[in-house]
């Protein structure tokens, strides 16, 4: 299992038997096709003013 893949299931508490049952159940409804999405988005962003820090800040956003 890749790193990426074991941020998200470490993160949410998955296992890949959910994820599988999550897919089958989205199928059984006849789709062809079913996709699972998650996104982590970090940012961070300083404010130099004359060689001064004015602001620092940072955050994350986590969607299912």
């Amino acid at each position: 299992m890749a790193q990426t893949d074991r941020f998200f299931f470490e993160r949410y508490g998955l296992t890949e038997a959910d994820l599988e049952h999550y897919l089958a159940a989205a199928l059984s409804e006849g789709g062809e096709y079913a996709d699972l999405y998650f996104e982590h988005t970090t940012s961070a962003s300083i404010l130099v003013d004359e060689s001064l820090v004015k602001t620092a800040t940072e955050g994350c956003v986590t969607d299912e």
